[in-house]
């Protein structure tokens, strides 16, 4: 019997050269933050962000920025703070592409990841773009590509990137992002300086600005990982995939917005200390018009808080240089306009006063305080239409 045994241990030494070597244990696929420069569409200002995940049988990107942009009543919904996104993971080289024919820049940043962490991220990803996973409502500053990238790498490496970015000095606003952003939209430009309230005027951490996917690569870059021997930046050094041909797709004047409504501040102030020549009707014709515009800026104001659930759109201090209560002015402007009646009872006079030194104080507390940070150049402009109401109706009647 032990003759046998030794027999058939010496005939399995002798076939393990032709077995061949034992089979490795699978490593977990390679991954890589692949951030794509911005584009010429509205919807592109910001840049995007994906991760790359490839391997010998695999080379997907997890993309989170999909909507249907076509949509009934998408520009609605958006403003509402209803927009749902989705995330997919697509083939990498039509990814690749499709941005190459939008002449969008490429760039990819290795995830210096240990490899539990990057079988959780892969596991992870994989997950969030199940069909009943995929959707989420998409807050541009909030919850976009590129925040929920941000998470999902805060998640794998323990907290590691939120503990290295929150706090700090506080830098730019998100006002300040959508001016730069925007700059060749004077349209959107303008609706941006009157629309949102004080929300979007607070300086933001480095935390709250990854959601730019620019500024997440250049953060992520500084995130350090591991110890001793180990220590790594989370991201490697960028590789180039590609560059945009037609140069930087940001560009215009970023202060566009705010010189227009010092423009028209500086119109009516013009018009206002000229309107005594006027006839009372050309007066009363000229104030109507302006009163209108203020009052329906005003009414719109204070609509979109009610209708929308983006916190920017909440806290307007315009409201207090541009009320709807401005509505009782109409009374003596459509005395001039229709009768050629001039004159301010006691009464409007006071109210316009309260509303100018209301509207000076704002303006002087806007640079000192992040309390009372605003648009000012509309605030100018509210007491500009101010200034033009009373040169226009005010004579030495009194009521």
């Amino acid at each position: 019997m032990v003759s046998r045994l030794w027999v058939f241990c010496a005939l399995l030494v002798c076939s393990l050269p032709f077995l061949g070597p034992l089979p490795a244990l699978a490593q977990p696929p390679s991954t890589e933050l692949v951030i794509f420069g911005e584009g010429d569409d509205v919807f592109s200002r910001y840049g995007h962000v994906g991760i790359r995940v490839f391997s010998n049988d695999r080379d997907q990107i997890y993309n989170f920025g999909i909507t249907n942009w076509e949509r009934p009543n998408y520009v609605l919904d958006f403003l509402q703070g209803r927009v749902r996104f989705y995330g997919k993971a697509s083939n990498w080289g039509r990814e690749l592409a499709r941005y190459t024919k939008w002449d969008r820049s490429v760039t990819r940043y290795p995830l210096q990841l240990d490899e539990a962490a990057r079988a959780e991220l892969v596991k992870r990803l994989d997950v969030l773009v199940l069909p009943e996973n995929r959707e989420y409502v998409y807050d541009t500053f909030r919850e976009n590509c590129s925040t929920r990238l941000r998470d999902l790498l805060d998640q794998v490496t323990g907290g590691a990137v939120r503990r290295q970015l929150e706090g700090g000095p506080p830098g730019d606003s998100f006002r300040d992002d959508v001016r730069r952003a925007f700059a060749d939209f004077p349209a959107l430009l303008l609706l941006m300086e009157v629309v949102p309230g004080r929300e979007l005027d607070r300086p933001r951490h480095r935390w709250e600005r990854t959601y730019r996917p620019a500024v997440l690569g250049e953060l992520l870059s500084k995130v350090r990982m591991g110890e001793g021997d180990t220590e790594r930046t989370l991201l490697g050094a960028p590789i180039v995939e590609r560059t945009r041909k037609a140069g930087p797709a940001l560009g215009g004047f970023v202060h566009l917005g705010q010189a227009v409504l010092f423009a028209l501040a500086g119109l009516l102030v013009f018009l206002g200390s000229r309107s005594p020549r006027w006839t009372t009707r050309g007066r009363g014709l000229v104030a109507l018009t302006v009163l209108a515009l203020m009052c329906g800026t005003a009414l719109v104001l204070s609509l979109v808080p009610v209708i929308s659930a983006w916190p920017e759109m909440r806290e307007n201090w315009l409201l207090l240089a541009l009320p709807p209560l401005d509505l009782v002015l109409f009374l003596p402007v459509v005395r001039l306009w229709r009768r050629g009646e001039v004159g301010l009872s006691r009464g409007f006079e006071l109210y316009l006063a309260v509303r100018a030194a209301t509207t000076l104080l704002l303006i002087a507390l806007a640079p000192v305080s992040t309390t009372f940070a605003g648009p000012i150049a509309a605030e100018c402009l509210a007491l500009a239409g101010l200034f033009l109401l009373w040169r226009t109706l005010r004579s030495s009647y009194r009521g």
